[in-house]
């Protein structure tokens, strides 16, 4: 009877082991704002993605290594991803791809090729970081859940798109925004000239110059500070 007792404990103590297992395991959650997109554009020539949530921060774990999310980049280089999938000691395992595709869409065979791009994470923010490529536009971002199945005649290497996950936004997301000061184009004449004051004609207004200590420049003419009078075109 004892035996029995001690038996019983054992199993107990093993099942409650595994479950302490599996729980850990599936302590990650996917978090479906981690790949809500809300922007994306070129920083230092290389695109990025902005997202709700925290980029690269969950992963699906009910797909084991069977599956990933990815971002996805649609530039004037080609497509390239990063993906999310189950690394080690229940953190993400990051890497990046050539994605083969000339469109993204559900249910269509996912093909990639290694590239030099890296993937980079901070906070919202994920970047596909390849200096050699020289990034100026990004068309349109993704991201995109991924399973892997068994090779076929259809797909070479077995993984399909199974979901886009909703995208907040197609605007393009732009690092800065520099500073352009108007030249007035189209000078057309000089009249009325004096000393101190010169007026002149443009096809988009008029202007007329006083005299004072201070000079600017008028698409080539040097003159005293000026007091705009119209509006540009």
């Amino acid at each position: 009877m004892l035996q029995i007792r001690i038996m019983h404990v054992h199993i107990i103590s093993a099942m409650l082991f595994l479950c302490a297992l599996t729980s850990f395991a599936y302590g990650m959650k996917l978090n479906d704002k981690d790949y809500t997109i809300t922007g994306f554009g070129i920083k230092d020539g290389n695109p990025f993605i902005t997202v709700q949530g925290t980029a690269g921060g969950t992963y699906d774990p009910s797909m084991g290594d069977e599956g990933y999310e990815a971002y996805v980049f649609n530039t004037d280089k080609g497509i390239f991803q990063i993906t999310v999938a189950e690394g080690s000691s229940n953190k993400p395992y990051y890497s990046a791809d050539h994605v083969l595709n000339k469109q993204i869409k559900v249910d269509e065979c996912l093909l990639t090729e290694g590239t030099h791009g890296k993937p980079q994470f901070n906070n919202n923010t994920v970047m596909f970081v390849d200096h050699k490529q020289n990034f100026t536009k990004v068309n349109k971002a993704y991201a995109i859940q991924v399973t892997s199945d068994d090779p076929d005649d259809s797909c070479a290497n077995g993984q399909h798109i199974r979901k886009i996950f909703p995208n907040q936004t197609n605007a393009i997301v732009t690092e800065t925004k520099k500073m352009v000061t108007p030249i007035v184009e189209n000078i057309n004449s000089v009249v009325n000239g004096t000393t101190g004051s010169v007026d002149i004609n443009t096809s988009s207004g008029e202007y007329q110059c006083n005299g004072s200590p201070r000079t600017g420049k008028i698409n080539g003419l040097f003159v005293d500070a000026y007091n705009r009078q119209g509006t540009l075109a």
